[in-house]
Protein backbone atom coordinates (compact mmCIF):
# COMPACT_ATOMS: atom_id res chain seq x y z
CA UNK A 1 0.00 0.00 0.00
CA UNK A 2 1.60 3.30 -0.99
CA UNK A 3 -1.41 5.41 0.16
CA UNK A 4 -0.69 8.78 -1.59
CA UNK A 5 2.75 8.22 -2.96
CA UNK A 6 2.02 6.02 -6.28
CA UNK A 7 4.71 4.17 -7.78
CA UNK A 8 5.39 6.54 -10.61
CA UNK A 9 5.58 9.42 -8.27
CA UNK A 10 8.21 8.06 -6.05
CA UNK A 11 10.52 6.51 -8.82
CA UNK A 12 10.37 10.39 -10.26
CA UNK A 13 10.92 12.07 -6.41
CA UNK A 14 13.65 9.73 -6.21
CA UNK A 15 15.18 10.26 -9.32
CA UNK A 16 15.02 13.70 -8.51
CA UNK A 17 16.71 13.28 -4.76
CA UNK A 18 19.58 11.02 -6.12
CA UNK A 19 20.32 13.74 -8.48
CA UNK A 20 21.41 16.57 -5.67
CA UNK A 21 24.74 16.21 -4.28
CA UNK A 22 24.92 15.54 -0.34
CA UNK A 23 24.97 18.60 1.56
CA UNK A 24 23.36 20.65 -0.98
CA UNK A 25 21.00 23.16 0.61
CA UNK A 26 17.95 24.50 -1.11
CA UNK A 27 16.13 26.37 1.54
CA UNK A 28 12.98 27.21 -1.21
CA UNK A 29 11.95 23.88 -3.29
CA UNK A 30 9.99 24.79 -6.17
CA UNK A 31 6.28 23.65 -6.17
CA UNK A 32 5.17 20.14 -7.12
CA UNK A 33 1.45 19.82 -6.98
CA UNK A 34 1.98 16.08 -7.29
CA UNK A 35 4.16 15.90 -4.58
CA UNK A 36 2.75 18.74 -2.44
CA UNK A 37 -0.52 17.08 -2.69
CA UNK A 38 1.12 13.62 -1.60
CA UNK A 39 2.80 15.34 0.96
CA UNK A 40 -0.64 17.07 2.70
CA UNK A 41 -2.54 13.52 2.40
CA UNK A 42 0.09 11.66 4.29
CA UNK A 43 1.36 13.92 6.86
CA UNK A 44 -1.44 16.36 7.35
CA UNK A 45 -2.99 19.80 5.73
CA UNK A 46 -0.07 21.73 7.57
CA UNK A 47 2.67 20.10 6.28
CA UNK A 48 4.89 21.12 3.54
CA UNK A 49 8.40 20.35 2.11
CA UNK A 50 10.44 23.42 3.77
CA UNK A 51 13.96 22.37 2.44
CA UNK A 52 16.24 19.74 1.15
CA UNK A 53 19.59 18.46 1.96
CA UNK A 54 20.95 16.49 -0.25
CA UNK A 55 18.63 13.82 -1.28
CA UNK A 56 16.92 14.27 2.17
CA UNK A 57 13.68 16.67 2.63
CA UNK A 58 12.64 18.79 5.62
CA UNK A 59 8.85 18.74 5.40
CA UNK A 60 7.57 21.22 7.99
CA UNK A 61 3.80 20.47 9.99
CA UNK A 62 3.73 23.86 11.66
CA UNK A 63 6.85 23.49 14.13
CA UNK A 64 7.01 26.94 15.16
CA UNK A 65 3.73 26.06 16.74
CA UNK A 66 4.40 22.72 18.17
CA UNK A 67 3.49 20.72 15.16
CA UNK A 68 6.61 18.23 13.94
CA UNK A 69 8.84 18.37 11.61
CA UNK A 70 9.80 15.40 9.75
CA UNK A 71 13.42 14.50 7.87
CA UNK A 72 12.62 11.79 5.09
CA UNK A 73 13.51 10.49 2.15
CA UNK A 74 12.00 9.41 -0.81
CA UNK A 75 13.15 5.94 -2.30
CA UNK A 76 11.81 3.63 -5.01
CA UNK A 77 9.17 2.42 -3.37
CA UNK A 78 8.58 4.33 0.17
CA UNK A 79 8.82 7.41 1.76
CA UNK A 80 11.77 6.65 4.44
CA UNK A 81 10.62 8.48 7.25
CA UNK A 82 14.28 9.35 8.95
CA UNK A 83 13.68 11.38 12.25
CA UNK A 84 10.91 13.08 13.93
CA UNK A 85 11.55 16.75 15.47
CA UNK A 86 9.72 19.93 15.84
CA UNK A 87 7.20 19.90 18.35
CA UNK A 88 7.36 16.24 18.87
CA UNK A 89 10.06 16.71 21.49
CA UNK A 90 7.68 18.27 23.72
CA UNK A 91 6.00 14.94 23.95
CA UNK A 92 9.18 13.27 23.85
CA UNK A 93 8.25 11.43 20.69
CA UNK A 94 11.95 13.33 19.11
CA UNK A 95 13.72 10.46 17.64
CA UNK A 96 17.83 11.62 16.53
CA UNK A 97 17.09 15.07 15.29
CA UNK A 98 18.69 16.38 13.28
CA UNK A 99 19.38 12.59 11.38
CA UNK A 100 23.07 13.69 10.73
CA UNK A 101 24.31 9.65 10.88
CA UNK A 102 21.56 10.17 7.48
CA UNK A 103 22.92 12.42 5.50
CA UNK A 104 21.80 15.57 7.17
CA UNK A 105 24.52 18.32 7.01
CA UNK A 106 22.18 21.42 6.64
CA UNK A 107 20.98 24.19 8.67
CA UNK A 108 18.30 23.11 10.20
CA UNK A 109 14.89 25.03 10.61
Amino acid sequence: MLGPWTAALLGRLRREADRRRAGELDLHPRADAERDAAIRSAYGPRCHLERTCGPLWGIDCDAAVDGPYLYVRPRADHIDQLATCGGACMGGRCTHCPPRDDGWTCPTY
